[in-house]
């Protein structure tokens, strides 16, 4: 299933903005894991609009 969502998304979405997301995803990722292990306490819910943040950035960067 993840892999399907994947090769779809991959030739739909443009390379930088599938960087981005990734840098996003993995900060989230690392939020989680100091999470995890009681170092930080870190509301990885909360920072699940900023997935967003990049799309919203390269559609108005694609309409300027």
């Amino acid at each position: 299933m993840f892999y399907l969502v994947a090769m779809v998304s991959s030739s739909a979405l443009d390379e930088g903005l599938m960087a981005e997301l990734l840098i996003v995803g993995g900060l989230m990722i690392t939020g989680s894991g100091l999470g995890l292990l009681n170092i930080k306490d870190c509301k990885t819910l909360n920072l699940l609009p900023s997935l967003l943040v990049p799309i919203v950035w390269y559609l108005l960067v694609g309409l300027v």
